[in-house]
């Protein structure tokens, strides 16, 4: 699939308005238009990919690190008292949009909501919206999550001794009569 042909790809371009509630160099989260509960956030990588197989581990780790902040907006925001953070990897597993994103979704004591069967509310006005994504956006943690580079151990490789043949054969002997 092609950026252009991608419709999370132009809405991170701006080319398709979002109420965005956070977004760094690397990620963008924005409020879901068909939430299952209000206040339910989609979080992408800035860079295209189709699922979470094909995201590089250098950047799945500050994608994680920012769903983990943006989750933690979305509870105080909404004063939820839980939240699901749901992966739909293929269209086999209900992934309508082929460019991976995270559902960050906002739970309540009673609100019947099953995961696996989506429903999808609808936000009574713009109002409503733009005072979830303000809320949700002023309780995201600040800053962009820094991670240490990895540093190849410089320690040598522990030497193996190898045992003679004679010591081999010794040892099954051994083990055989236990």
């Amino acid at each position: 699939m092609e950026v252009k042909d991608c419709v999370f790809c132009q809405i991170g371009l701006g080319k398709i308005p979002a109420k965005v509630v956070y977004q760094d160099s690397n990620v963008l989260a924005f409020l879901d238009i068909n939430p299952s509960n209000k206040g339910h956030v989609l979080v992408i990588p800035k860079n295209h990919f189709s699922d979470l197989v094909e995201i590089p581990e250098h950047e799945l780790k500050p994608f994680m690190a920012a769903v983990k902040r943006i989750a933690e907006g979305v509870l105080r925001g909404t004063k939820a008292e839980g939240f699901n953070i749901v992966l739909n990897n293929s269209k086999a597993a209900g992934q309508a949009i082929p460019h991976l994103h995270l559902h960050v979704i906002p739970r309540f004591t009673g609100d019947d909501l099953q995961i696996g069967s989506w429903r999808h509310l609808k936000y009574e006005s713009e109002e409503e919206m733009n005072k979830l994504r303000d809320s949700i956006s002023a309780n995201v943690p600040a800053g962009e999550p820094e991670f240490p580079r990895e540093e190849k151990s410089e320690l040598p490789k522990p030497k193996v001794k190898r045992r003679s043949k004679k010591e081999v054969s010794f040892i099954k002997r051994e083990i055989e009569k236990a």
